[in-house]
């Protein structure tokens, strides 16, 4: 008897886990850039640290552009380090959306980190790669490396528009 509700709980486990379809990917970014919310703008730590909570939660761009808004009407015009917040997320959750897990700025070039599930028009990466002004390679982990001199909210920029070039998105 205890052998049949083991196996009955496995199996109930499988089926779950196949539920769940594929591993959501949460994708890290590493910019050097001055993204917070600064204390002259929201000066209490309680709301502050509510703020970011509800930040980190964000899945898509009309939850980021509802909290945008709501940060306008109840404290006024961003400062550029809450604009520059706002960014980093809004790319977060396009990084999310394609399921790509990682962007860093090395240095001076720009480390793209894809994965399987990544929709990538190959044929438009193989060309962009071929015609690009600045040097592109593509590393066999699944990278793809961009030269580049930019900074800051530049270097998001950037970043958008590479990921258009490669998924249409």
């Amino acid at each position: 008897m205890y052998c049949t509700m083991l196996e009955e709980a496995v199996q109930s486990l499988k089926r779950l886990d196949q539920d769940r379809g594929p591993e959501e990917i949460v994708p890290e970014i590493t910019i050097p850039l001055d993204a917070s919310i600064p204390d002259t703008y929201m000066n209490d730590a309680s709301q502050k640290l509510m703020a970011y909570k509800r930040l980190a939660k964000i899945s898509d761009r009309d939850e980021l552009n509802e909290i945008e808004e709501e940060f306008r009407d109840r404290f006024g015009e961003p400062p550029g380090p809450l604009t520059n917040l706002f960014a980093v997320i809004g790319l977060k959750v396009t990084l999310g959306g394609l399921k790509i897990k990682k962007i860093e700025h090395t240095g001076r070039d720009l480390v793209i980190s894809i994965t399987d599930q990544t929709p990538l028009n190959h044929e438009k990466l193989f060309t962009i790669v071929r015609k690009a002004t600045a040097p592109i390679k593509l590393l066999p982990e699944g990278k793809i490396v961009v030269r580049t001199d930019k900074q800051g909210k530049e270097l998001i920029d950037l970043t958008r528009n590479i990921l258009m070039d490669l998924t249409g998105v």
